[in-house]
């Protein structure tokens, strides 16, 4: 209820109001959609960090390993992160987690995450963040959303997509005076994903059917959730009516690695072990010719 409606002299408060709409309307807008593509320019080579599924507050969390990396991520200027989700292990009642097992509750979870990546943000090195299915588990039963919360707290919803991600890395300066324009772009994709990841090759193919099939245009894609960490790429063939060409387009497909400690769920489940606290490294090359130069160290 409120009197934002209410004409001069009256007191009784009005149901719904122009206002009250608009107000609504706007907290309910707190993510960009994920048409609008994120743009980050460098002047050189780029290194970026795919990071996810820490999922801290979990027994399993490699805390140690996690803070690591983020200080190696400094070490450098030209190192830049992208955040896929899982971030805080958030468990609930109602989810496969056991809350019970947790080391602290999700708000200590969120707490800690924030001052975590407040050195990356801090730095404008956090180029692009999503959300992942254990911060969704808040979205769907109270509507609050851990990782826009953390995001917000460090001056970077801006680079959020709760769904899905899209970034465009534009490298080197090949302009003169006024007039800068990059030697490249690079276009990536990145979701947080979803499926078992009993069998790699269930995860492959899904992973290279979603960059190949499903998008065109994109140079990389990036996907968590399995906890496997893997590199393929796969090819496409690209037709050029107005060119009357034909061109063979690579994708370079990246699942991400975990920062958890065999044990838990996965052993349950008998999950096989996976590699994890290893993230690999893309690698944006900055070619004056204007071709691609993308390479994985890992």
């Amino acid at each position: 209820m409120c009197y934002h409606g209410a004409r001069e002299g009256e007191t009784s408060p009005s149901l719904f109001c122009g206002q009250c709409v608009t107000i609504m309307r706007g907290v309910g807008a707190v993510t960009k959609r994920w048409q609008e593509m994120v743009e980050h320019r460098y002047p050189g080579e780029m290194e970026i960090y795919p990071l996810a599924d820490v999922h801290y507050g979990a027994i399993e969390c490699n805390e140690k390993a996690w803070e690591a990396v983020i200080k190696e991520i400094l070490e450098k200027p030209n190192r830049f992160c992208v955040l896929n989700g899982d971030l805080v292990d958030n468990g609930v009642k109602s989810s496969v987690t056991n809350c019970y097992d947790a080391t602290c509750p999700p708000s200590t979870q969120k707490k800690y995450m924030v001052d975590a990546l407040r050195p990356l943000a801090e730095a404008g090195r956090v180029i692009l963040a999503t959300s992942g299915n254990h911060e969704y588990r808040s979205k769907r039963e109270s509507d609050q959303d851990l990782t826009y919360d953390i995001l917000t707290k460090l001056d970077l919803e801006d680079i959020y997509r709760s769904d899905v991600g899209f970034l465009v890395c534009r490298i080197g300066d090949r302009g003169q005076g006024n007039n800068h324009q990059p030697n490249i772009s690079y276009s990536i994709v990145m979701v947080h994903g979803t499926g078992g990841g009993y069998l790699p090759g269930a995860t492959i193919n899904r992973n290279e059917r979603f960059a190949t099939q499903y998008i065109d245009g994109v140079d990389i894609a990036i996907v968590s959730h399995s906890h496997r960490g893997m590199v393929s790429r796969p090819s496409k063939l690209v037709v050029n009516s107005n060119a009357a060409q034909v061109t063979q387009r690579d994708i370079l497909v990246v699942s991400s690695v975990a920062w958890m400690d065999y044990g838990g769920y996965a052993m349950r489940k008998m999950l096989p072990p996976q590699t994890s606290c290893n993230p690999q490294k893309i690698i944006l090359g900055d070619n004056t010719y204007r071709e691609r130069d993308i390479r994985v160290v890992w």
